[in-house]
């Protein structure tokens, strides 16, 4: 006698095809469900009756099936949407039935119409050609030893969600409001939730915290605990916070890894292929993880020349805007103006990449910066308008501290000579506020809740510091505090991101270098010491200097040494040397090396990474 069957079960029963007790629940979930932990949804629609598989007509496609997640798209870009059921023999049927794992839903992916493959519409499949059946025994078994899936106390969740909010959120706007409260949330995404918030601690085990969460995220991510593909991507953007090795080793664990994970599903999804501009929750959901992926592509290629894997052209990604924020406060501010800025640095990084400059490409640049500052929100400026220093926020303080380093960045263009860059006023002048924000959030002991990216920014503003030597004793002093300020910084960061551990060493090898004098400056062929040294690119540090006035609209108690907008400053100055100095000794170097447009950012600041050989630097 054939066994009844349930005419009411659940979407994830169903598509694992395992039996549910939905029916007979009488509190609406059924066993599998409150056995994982996880939202019973309901399925809407009548159970088809079993058909034997044999050829079909000729009339009726073949659904062509793929082991990815569910994930709903819009009637305009469901051409050649690929659906699949997990698949399990008849001698796995029944232990299946047993697993106490999540179940796992259909997962759809989006090939484009440019695909042969997309010629099929979208049907319900008996059959699929996903992956050999998972051992229910072995991964209950690894949940059970690794307690990957048990969440950390209460009280302790609840504040290391509120240190995500406060502290990271603005750089990670990824989450909705009830990700984290609703009583199904994912346990994935509140565990990576976890991660980066013990991040923000100040105390040693915070960081032994984040290890053990690290650790139980990407065994819930090894044996595919989440169903659900949008949590996924959640996860994996939220991952990218944490830089636990330095970026000169080679490495699954950091933000590049997690970044391109994050970019790949959302290409398999297909965010990318379809116009977001929807005014629903998901829609602008799915505009905050676009923009997120795309800003961290834009700083791990300002950093360390990592090739993006989504591309502004390629992707309908409109700018944000408040709506796209359930919760419109100083946070969303943050993460619109930060993109913003993040725009204008992808075009100095291009202009790196190119052959040949003109004035106009810095000009523009220039303009941009000036703009994005003249049109930010009260909220986020430091001064008012009669020039007072308004509370401390972390937030505002670290999108200037980018800001300045986009303009040191932007004096930093050239082509001519490998390794060479430029400090000038408008540099020393970006530096010092740099180093002055900083010392903002140290005596505020805000350091801990600095992310792995803002390693860069010291080194930029460090260098820059550490090879200017002004003319007055009390400007050296000036120079040295910030050089120490910079260093403090780091010292906090290096206990957890691999970066500032590299970034730490490079300086202080660089600090030694110049007080033991094995490393000079060059001068210009307008400064005295220069002997004959023709300039490189004198006019990019020119054009900047024009704008000094419109770059830096601070009162003078910004910093010490906003006296450089004084013209007559810069000629008492000579450790400026008129208009520009360069780091390191200019040698000569073969015209093919000299016009290759692609060296980074990095390889501007010499970043040399031979000195990291040693064992004592492999952390």
């Amino acid at each position: 006698m054939e066994p009844r069957r349930a005419n009411i079960v659940c979407v994830g029963c169903h598509a694992r095809k395992v039996k549910c007790d939905l029916q007979d629940a009488p509190d609406g979930i059924c066993h599998n469900c409150r056995r994982g932990n996880v939202k019973c949804i309901r399925r809407d629609g009548v159970r088809k009756k079993r058909r034997t598989l044999g050829r079909p007509r000729d009339n009726q496609p073949i659904a062509i099936q793929s082991p990815v997640s569910v994930y709903p798209l819009s009637p305009a870009s469901r051409v050649g949407v690929v659906t699949s059921a997990a698949t399990y023999s008849a001698h796995h049927a029944s232990s299946a039935q047993q697993d106490s794992s999540p179940p796992t839903s259909h997962r759809s992916c989006l090939i484009t119409n440019d695909s042969l493959l997309a010629y099929d519409p979208v049907c319900d499949p008996t059959q699929s050609e996903s992956l050999a059946p998972r051992i229910p025994s072995a991964r209950d078994a690894i949940l059970r030893i690794t307690q990957a899936d048990v969440l950390p106390p209460p009280a302790l969740r609840q504040a290391l969600k509120d240190a995500f909010a406060q502290h990271l959120a603005p750089f990670f706007p990824v989450l909705e409001p009830g990700d984290l409260s609703d009583p199904g949330a994912s346990v994935l995404v509140q565990q990576t939730v976890c991660l980066a918030g013990s991040l923000t601690r100040h105390d040693q085990k915070g960081l032994l915290l984040a290890y053990e969460q690290y650790e139980k995220v990407k065994t819930l991510l090894h044996v595919d605990y989440e169903s659900d593909s949008l949590a996924l991507l959640k996860t994996f953007c939220i991952l990218s916070c944490w830089s636990p090795a330095s970026p000169h080793l080679v490495t699954l664990d950091g933000p590049w890894h997690w970044t391109g994970m994050a970019s790949r599903m959302a290409v398999q999804l297909g965010l990318y292929a379809k116009p977001l501009h929807g005014k629903d929750e998901r829609s602008a959901c799915h505009r905050r993880i676009l923009c997120h992926i795309h800003n961290s592509e834009i700083l791990m290629g300002m950093c360390w020349d990592r090739l993006p894997g989504l591309r502004a052209h390629e992707h309908h990604l409109q700018p944000l805007t408040v709506d796209d924020f359930a919760t419109k406060d100083i946070s969303a501010l943050v993460s619109i103006h930060l993109t913003s800025l993040l725009g204008i640095i992808t075009t100095i990084v291009k202009l790196n990449r190119k052959k040949e400059l003109c004035s106009g490409d810095i000009s523009q640049v220039l303009r941009s910066l000036s703009n994005w500052q003249r049109n930010l929100p009260n909220e986020l400026r430091p001064y008012s308008v009669n020039s007072t220093r308004k509370p401390f926020h972390l937030a505002s303080c670290q999108i200037f501290i980018c800001y300045f380093t986009a303009i040191i960045i932007s004096q930093m263009i050239s082509q001519d000579v490998r390794g060479h860059w430029r400090t000038s006023a408008p540099s020393v002048l970006a530096a010092s506020c740099t180093a002055r924000l900083y010392d903002d959030i140290n005596c505020r002991e805000q350091s801990a809740h600095l992310i792995h990216v803002d390693a860069y920014f010291c080194l930029v503003a460090g260098a820059v510091l550490i090879f200017y030597s002004p003319g007055s004793p009390g400007k050296e002093s000036e120079r040295a505090r910030d050089v120490d300020v910079l260093l403090s910084t780091l010292q906090v960061l290096s206990v957890k991101y691999g970066g500032a551990r590299l970034v730490l060493a490079k300086l202080q090898q660089l600090k030694q270098d110049v007080e033991s004098g094995r490393s000079q400056p060059t001068f210009f062929l307008n400064s005295p010491q220069s002997g004959g040294m023709e300039p490189c690119l004198p006019w990019v540090v020119n054009t900047v200097k024009d704008w000094m006035g419109e770059l830096f609209p601070f009162p003078p108690s910004f910093c010490e040494r906003m006296d450089l907008l004084e013209p007559s400053c810069n000629q008492r100055d000579p450790g400026l040397a008129d208009e520009i100095v360069a780091i390191g000794q200019c040698e000569d170097v073969p015209v093919g090396q000299s016009l290759d447009g692609v060296f980074s950012l990095v390889d501007i600041l010499d970043l040399d990474f031979d000195m990291f050989n040693d064992a004592e630097y492999q952390l």
